[in-house]
């Protein structure tokens, strides 16, 4: 029996990582390396490098790194006993290693589910095969992915798998099953079309009923277990991923049956949240594949719902979401089986950005009086609020103000506020660590250049532009040169500055203008000179301490122990109540 290391070794020896890597990153050679796109986060300039030499791989923007095992892992969300069994696969290799029990069960798992899939396939006749082929399910189709049926007997596959050899408990551990009160092992579904659910592999990890005698939920899912996370498991993945990778496109359907009948009639990056909410683990996961979604919503409350989530999953995986909005109330699978893939296509072309698909719906339910606008707004800068790149937030309330002739100051001032009231004047207060005095002290600065132009002369004169640190020294330069040239100090025009320095100028500029009013720069100014002498007079004793021994020496690290003691004790002081 092969020990687990002599198996990766001889993976390593025979996958040659970069032809491998290349599968799925467009690579090229720079020197005795391979660099591309990291394909585990956004990013224009590649940062992914690829050591054919080391068998490794790195991408200095995530901190992603590891071997050919860990890239396929990443890459398609396997386990290790399935990255290492697929590889070893390809390789040639004979695989016949122990691992931890856990991963054993995940295959015994997916064999029972296999051959309940088996069981459901062949109770598929009659009234239910024929409701599928009413949805416009061809045989191959219905055959491909694997759709069935149960009745209601809810013993009779139990029994089957005990006979196959199965274990009761890991039988029960798919979440297809349960324990009646009468002590027997039956089906969790009873009367419904069965539709498996598969993981990225292909596997078979659990299940969806849709119920076919009326009763009630319409769509039952396996129980969570240890190979099916409904939060984390995207439908149709296994099918759609390739298509989706090479496109950088994900569209979101919420229904089984809307996914693949776009899939089957052209529209193949198409993936379904099976009912539930969009969650950050599946963000998570489609993020791999794609960085712009595209969610197909109804044109109704429950599409404003959706949105308001697309925006505040997406935004914390730097993903673009667009919402898909059909005119008439008709699902995805009823469009393009009523009107054909072009129906589909300019819809995907006419998607509309999330936050303004809120703002219509608002506008559109709430009326026209002023007090029914205002309470658009606030709803809509509260999904703003959720958005971090305050880049995307300044241009948001830009285009906000423009729609509904609105002053952008007005708007600027009103997210604030809501921001405040949120975060509480704590969250904007200065930290005491001495270690960051001089970030804080500046970034008070720099905001009131940019939100005061009239205090920028007093500022200078105490603190001079050279005592900046970047990114500050360039913000508050490119706040002179419109100050010089009688303009407000405006961070929407300076598009030539790097992403980084913009950001970190709009984000200033959206502050709360409280934090610098006139008490606070007196204060920050006072705490700047505090620091200077302090660095000074510690920097002096540590000269004279070069030059002393025995008692003086002693009396002269008790004088920087007392200093280093007060200053924080003034520093702490000087910040409390910001």
């Amino acid at each position: 029996m092969k020990d687990v290391r002599e198996v990766i070794d001889e993976l390593h020896n025979k996958i040659d990582i970069v032809e491998f890597v290349s599968r799925y990153v467009k690579l090229k050679k720079q020197g005795q390396n391979y660099v591309g796109l990291c394909p585990f986060h956004q990013e224009k300039t590649p940062s992914f490098v690829v050591s054919p030499t080391r068998q490794l791989y790195h991408c200095f923007g995530c901190g992603q790194s590891g071997d050919i095992v860990t890239f396929l892992m990443h890459i398609e969300n396997m386990s290790f006993k399935e990255a290492v069994t697929t590889l070893a696969k390809e390789a040639n290799i004979e695989v016949s290693f122990n691992l931890r029990e856990e991963n054993i069960d995940r295959t015994t798992l997916y064999k029972i589910n296999d051959e309940t899939a088996k069981y459901f396939e062949s109770q598929l006749k009659g009234a239910p095969y024929d409701y599928l082929a009413s949805r416009g399910l061809p045989a191959e189709v219905i055959k491909k992915y694997r759709f069935g049926f149960i009745g209601s007997n809810s013993k009779e596959l139990y029994e089957l798998l005990i006979k196959s050899g199965f274990r009761k408990e890991d039988i029960l551990r798919t979440g297809n099953f349960r324990v009646d009160s009468a002590n027997n092992v039956v089906s969790y579904f009873h009367m419904r079309i069965m539709i498996p659910i598969f993981d990225l592999s292909g596997n078979i990890i659990g299940f969806s009923g849709r119920s076919f005698d009326g009763g009630d939920p319409k769509y039952l899912n396996s129980v969570d277990s240890p190979i099916f996370k409904k939060g984390e498991t995207l439908y149709l993945l296994n099918f759609s991923k390739e298509e989706i990778r090479g496109s950088k496109k994900a569209i979101i359907v919420e229904g089984y049956f809307d996914a693949i009948a776009l899939f089957e009639n052209g529209i193949k990056n198409v993936v379904s949240s099976m009912g539930t909410s969009f969650t950050e683990s599946q963000a998570r996961l489609l993020k791999r594949f794609a960085d712009t979604f595209y969610f197909f919503f109804d044109n109704d409350e429950g599409g404003s719902l959706g949105s308001e989530r697309a925006v505040e999953v997406c935004n914390k995986f730097d993903i673009t979401p667009l919402i898909v909005v059909p005119e008439e109330k008709l699902d995805p699978d009823e469009i393009i089986l009523k009107f054909g893939k072009s129906a589909i296509d300019n819809l995907l072309e006419n998607a509309k950005d999330p936050v303004f698909f809120i703002l219509d719906h608002e506008l559109a339910h709430s009326g026209n009086s002023t007090v029914a606008k205002n309470k658009s707004i606030k709803k809509v800068l509260e999904v703003i609020s959720q958005i971090q790149d305050k880049t995307i937030v300044y241009q948001y309330l830009k285009e906000i103000s423009s729609k509904l002739k609105i002053d952008n100051r007005f708007l600027v001032d009103s997210y604030n506020k809501l921001n405040s009231s949120k975060k509480k004047v704590s969250n904007e207060k200065v930290s005491v660590d001495i270690k960051d005095k001089t970030v804080q002290i500046q970034e008070v600065f720099t905001q009131a250049i940019l939100q005061r132009k009239e205090t920028a002369k007093d500022i200078l004169l105490k603190f001079g532009i050279n005592e900046f640190i970047e990114p500050y020294r360039k913000i508050v330069l490119r706040a002179l040169e419109d100050i010089d040239a009688g303009r407000e100090p405006n961070p929407n025009s300076w598009l030539d500055l790097d992403e980084q320095t913009l950001n970190k100028a709009v984000e200033i500029y959206l502050r709360d203008p409280y934090l610098v009013r006139n008490e606070s720069i007196d204060e920050h100014l006072e705490a700047y000179q505090n620091m200077t002498n302090y660095e000074e007079r510690i920097s002096t004793l540590f000269e004279e301490l070069k030059n002393v021994d025995g008692a003086e020496k002693l009396e002269k690290l008790k004088e920087v122990s007392k200093l280093i003691k007060d200053y924080k004790g003034k520093l702490s002081k000087n910040y409390k109540g910001r």
